[in-house]
């Protein structure tokens, strides 16, 4: 698998275990989108990273010693097969970990892994989202909205109407672009929209700038 970075931080989006918590990251290199608020461009190309053996990534995540990661990119599903067999050889060991995979929404699940999904749906990319993954969800995954003005917020919205009628069981999230938009006037439009039922996403480690 090509690898942009390994590292500890802080789960700084939504998840099923909540923003805040102790990650260990495991970051593949590689994307097959190109959106214009991306916040991991050191990772979009699969020449970003080093190609690394599935137990080279194990011994590097138990180094680091906790039990939550997070699996990203990049997109961590261009990899497809090596999400896979990561996820599978950490379900082998003793340690019981706690997995979330962040992935686009243009490629589809896997859903037979026993992971938390969280899955943006790209409201710039939208003739590219697979609307089949996320029926595929869970109630513990989250479907994740990123906006940058209220048009795409109300754009936002009526998506997720469209989705809990087709039968969406996963959480929605609402995730304002910080350089573009500030978190109250997103709260605001989630009480004018009486979206009641979506969770604002603000990026916890931006705010508190750590990686």
């Amino acid at each position: 698998m090509i690898i942009n970075d390994i590292f500890n931080s802080i789960d700084g989006e939504v998840n099923q275990w909540g923003q805040g918590r102790l990650s260990t990251f495991v970051r593949f290199a590689g994307c097959n989108l190109r959106c214009p608020y991306c916040d991991t461009l050191q990772a979009r190309d699969v020449r970003d990273g080093t190609y690394m053996a599935v137990n080279e990534v194990i011994a590097d995540i138990e180094w680091l010693g906790c039990r939550k990661v997070t699996i990203t990119g990049g997109e961590p599903l261009v990899q497809r097969q090596a999400v896979i067999d990561l996820v599978a050889s950490l379900k082998r060991k003793k340690a019981s970990y706690l997995i979330s995979v962040e992935t686009n929404g243009s490629l589809l699940i896997i859903p037979h892994l026993d992971v938390n999904w969280v899955v943006d749906y790209k409201l710039d990319s939208q003739e590219l989202m697979i609307e089949r993954s996320f029926m595929m969800l869970k109630a513990t995954d989250v479907v994740k909205f990123v906006v940058q003005n209220y048009e795409e917020a109300k754009q936002a919205f009526a998506i997720m109407d469209r989705l809990r009628f087709d039968g969406l069981k996963a959480r929605l999230a609402l995730s304002p672009d910080l350089a573009m938009v500030k978190g109250r006037q997103a709260v605001e439009w989630l009480q004018l929209n009486k979206q009641w039922d979506v969770q604002l996403n603000i990026q916890l480690h931006k705010i508190i700038n750590i990686k």
